[in-house]
């Protein structure tokens, strides 16, 4: 009995964390990653702005979205995103939006990941690379935090663990993380949470490639 007890207690006790708090994940901008693989490229973008960008992306096991950005180069600079900058993803159904109040859903199409013997150290966590069919696009996947933290690249779980880096090689830029956080929602969060789980699912929804995958 006492037992089942404190089985019901954990229980109760992960439910209300979940429908209380949030994690807050910023990822910084790599602006010039041919510079830093290596590689040739000719998409340049400027390094000084771009390179200081910072996306801080809200995540629950249920939805993940875009919520500001901010420059390093340029400190108190933190700005709310809007237009087809801003991505809301309903975990649950997979559903995507740029616009909550103009509602234009979608899907991400699907890309199909192979994994390597290739692991890097990123903020004290051993991730594993993985490269999409094409080469193109690389992400560093650790099973040291949850699966949904990520920067609004998939629409739902694809691996066991959190991208804490993601690379673009022809469009010559990516993000890694440098600073996650669980926080107390407070009633903005809550109802932008709240909105992205309404967001539908319908037979006519489209499938578009996830932005930050295109060349």
């Amino acid at each position: 009995m006492k037992g089942l007890l404190l089985v019901i207690v954990y229980l109760f006790a992960g439910f209300t964390n979940e429908t209380t708090s949030y994690y807050s994940a910023k990822y910084k901008m790599i602006s010039n990653l041919s510079k830093e693989l290596k590689i040739d490229s000719k998409s340049q973008i400027g390094d000084y702005f771009l390179g200081g960008l910072v996306y801080n992306f809200v995540s629950t096991s249920k939805v993940c979205f875009l919520k500001t950005t901010e420059s390093l180069n340029n400190d108190g600079i933190v700005s709310n995103v809007s237009g087809d900058e801003n991505i809301f993803i309903n975990y649950q159904n997979g559903v995507v939006s740029y616009k909550l109040d103009n509602q234009e859903n979608f899907k991400y199409d699907k890309v199909t990941f192979k994994k390597t013997q290739i692991e890097k150290k990123i903020l004290g966590f051993k991730a594993i690379k993985y490269v999409s069919e094409d080469n193109n696009i690389a992400v560093y996947v650790t099973e040291e935090l949850p699966w949904y933290i990520q920067p609004c690249i998939f629409n739902t779980k694809q691996f066991n663990g959190s991208i804490i880096r993601f690379e673009n090689k022809k469009a010559n830029y990516g993000f890694e993380l440098i600073e996650y956080k669980k926080e107390d929602k407070t009633n903005k969060e809550d109802n932008t949470i709240n909105k992205v789980l309404n967001l539908k699912e319908s037979k006519d929804l489209r499938i578009k490639k996830c932005p930050f995958f295109e060349s």
